[in-house]
């Protein structure tokens, strides 16, 4: 079967994951020393208040408040609905003389006085009071309950405004990184249509990193040892399920089941659609919550301490959601609307188990040894890359933690595409080619940034997990004709099927390994050996593909050499040294290790 078409797409695929990689890696720093999830909750409850910020400075100096986040910060990243009503009104008892919760909701508001000097956002915050306690003169709890539905709707809103910004900022850094790092998906895209042996080298990758992936995403909670990444033996493994991919399903079923149940509630009339508009709101944001921790454990290296900061806020979530279903006000309904809201609490228990039984389905944070810690840090990051970036990968990011290993690491999976093959990274004289280009070079190379930054914005887990689906329908394509022509196959063969032999553009078949003297070549002497060979502008590539063997054939040739397409010592200094003579070219091809003379 050919298979070109989903090669290509897998090759692309794999860029846009490890790109999505490096710029989530970015984002998350970026987040985490802005305290962007810390503003825009600033931001939120400043829009409670006439959007007056003094009324959240205000709010910040409560002690309860306070208790809760370092100085140096600025504010929490998160608030509890409960811990905020219960500030909002040790801040506002200040300016009256009913104590709160001893009179009633309304003579509490309605003793409240605005002190010359205050926020202009007390006015705004009071209105909204008051309109809430309509109904609820004389109800605490329902008021509080009242309190914390209008708080929590804020922060669905908040979320949303968290989202957009965070996609603005990744598409920013893709485009940028695209930029920077030239990383053009047209380029690419056609690299891989006209190599083939680009094409398997990049499938075998996506291999690698699919495997690399998954093993890092579906462990349990007792290490696994390694897979042997050999595409044969993955071939003949029978898929397994992902016990994490399952965990999060049912996760998000059960989820799914208690928002329905909430929908209906929210239908009725009085306290029970209140609660029910409430606890909706609260399934929401513990979902949307749920999400961010998915996005932080889906990075090679989660930060340890961003990471217990969003499950305990998760946790604080669920268990609040749980409460909600057994207030005190909720003690007036009737029995068959208690016997709904619980079963709507066990709902509830039951989907905060299984967040419980996905975060078991994954890897651990930490280790107790230290060792343990130390040999994870530097080894796990870096695997599933070739054992030279591997390498590289151990040595530059040695000693770092959090979002700088995340960073570091996903750099350096990024290069590593580029040592492939993969043309990512600018080379000697490529900007000069586009100058001279004009438009008709410029505008492919802008739509391949543009591309590939609108890809970085979908995130890395959506393309690891087509990644991997990719890799699957690439491994099912074909099977070998007899177990003995696997065994002839050995261990050179890189797909499930011995491999047709490439073709040129003229149709003619040519080498696509390289010897040890083009193996020697960097990419600026292959582009110099290009333009002796008379090839186009479009076709220097700096990497001896298909298009280049044709043109080492027609060279060969015109010369008089045996056209294999193989460049041998002799030729290859001939061709960088023109007009300089060297020992006889008959020779050469007998002794390919024949030592070259400068005549």
């Amino acid at each position: 079967m050919d298979t070109r078409m989903l090669d290509v797409v897998i090759g692309l695929v794999m860029v846009f994951a490890v790109s999505s990689l490096l710029a989530t890696a970015v984002q998350e720093a970026i987040a985490s020393w802005r305290n962007s999830r810390g503003e825009n909750l600033k931001r939120a409850i400043a829009s409670m208040g006439g959007d007056d910020e003094r009324v959240v400075d205000e709010l910040y100096k409560e002690p309860l408040v306070q208790s809760l986040f370092l100085s140096s910060r600025g504010g929490p990243s998160y608030l509890s609905a409960d811990v905020f009503s219960t500030a909002l009104f040790s801040l506002l008892s200040k300016s009256t003389s009913v104590p709160m919760r001893q009179g009633t909701p309304l003579e509490f508001l309605s003793s409240i006085a605005v002190q010359p000097g205050t926020p202009a956002g007390y006015s705004a915050l009071l209105d909204t009071l008051k309109t809430l306690a309509a109904g609820v003169e004389h109800d605490w709890p329902a008021f509080e309950s009242r309190v914390q539905a209008w708080y929590a709707q804020a922060g669905e809103r908040s979320i949303g405004w968290f989202k957009r910004d965070t996609q603005l900022n990744l598409f920013i850094i893709g485009m940028t990184m695209a930029v920077v790092m030239n990383v053009d998906a047209i380029h690419i895209g056609n690299a891989l249509w006209s190599d083939p042996a680009l094409r398997e080298r990049s499938v075998e990758m996506a291999r690698r990193l699919s495997n690399e992936y998954a093993a890092t995403t579906a462990t349990t909670s007792t290490p696994a040892a390694p897979t042997p990444l050999r595409p044969e033996s993955a071939a003949a493994a029978a898929p397994t399920p992902n016990p994490m991919i399952a965990a999060q399903a049912a996760t998000d079923e059960q989820f799914k089941k208690l928002k329905e149940g909430l929908s209906e509630l929210r239908k009725q009339k009085g306290l029970l659609g209140t609660t029910g508009d409430l606890q909706l709101t609260a399934s929401s944001r513990l979902t949307s919550s749920i999400a961010d921790e998915r996005r932080m454990r889906a990075l090679p290296k989660p930060d340890p301490n961003e990471l217990a900061r969003i499950e305990n806020q998760n946790d604080e979530n669920a268990r609040l959601l749980i409460g909600g279903f057994s207030t005190d006000a909720l003690a007036k309904v009737s029995q068959a609307d208690k016997d709904a809201l619980r079963n709507l609490r066990e709902s509830a228990d039951k989907a905060a188990a299984f967040l419980r039984t996905e975060r078991a389905s994954m890897p651990a944070a930490t280790t107790p040894k230290e060792e343990t810690i130390a040999s994870a840090s530097k080894a796990a990051p870096c695997s599933g890359l070739s054992s030279k970036a591997e390498k590289e990968c151990k040595s530059s990011c040695a000693n770092m933690t959090g979002n700088e290993l995340n960073i570091c690491t996903s750099t350096v999976f990024l290069n590593s595409l580029n040592d492939a093959g993969i043309p990512i990274g600018w080379d000697d004289g490529q900007l000069g080619r586009l100058a001279a280009g004009g438009l008709a070079l410029w505008l492919p190379t802008l739509l391949g940034w543009l591309i590939t930054a609108m890809a970085v914005t979908l995130g890395a887990p959506f393309w690891f997990d087509l990644l991997g689906k990719l890799v699957k329908l690439r491994g099912a394509g074909g099977k070998a004709e007899s177990p003995e022509a696997d065994k002839a196959a050995g261990a050179q063969s890189i797909t499930t099927t011995p491999p047709a032999t490439p073709l040129s553009p003229s149709g003619e078949p040519f080498s696509d390994a390289l010897n040890d003297a083009e193996k020697q070549l960097t990419a600026p002497e292959i582009q110099s050996i290009q333009m002796r060979l008379g090839m186009r502008n479009e076709q220097i590539s700096g990497r001896i593909d298909g298009e280049t063997r044709s043109a080492i054939r027609d060279w060969q040739g015109r010369q008089g050499f045996a056209n294999t397409g193989i460049l041998t010592p002799t030729e290859i200094y001939n061709l960088r040294h023109p007009g300089v003579s060297t020992v006889n070219e008959q020779t050469s091809h007998s002794d390919p290790d024949n030592t070259i003379y400068e005549g």
